[in-house]
C-alpha cells in the first residue's frame, strides 16, 4: 500500500466528491484556517 497527500489540484476535486456524501467535512473544512490533507492511497503491487 502506498499513501501519499493528494495535491492542491486534484484536493479541489476530491473535496467537492467528499461534500456530496460527508457535506459534514465541507463545513469543518471552512470553519478551520488550515487546510486538511487529503490521503490518496493506492496498491503498491500494481
Amino acid at each position: 500500500m502506498n499513501a501519499r497527500i493528494a495535491e492542491a489540484s486534484e484536493a479541489a476535486s476530491l473535496w467537492n466528491e467528499i461534500g456530496e456524501y460527508k457535506p459534514h467535512y465541507l463545513r469543518y473544512q471552512e470553519r478551520t484556517s488550515r487546510p486538511i490533507p487529503l490521503v490518496i492511497l493506492s496498491d503498491s503491487s500494481t
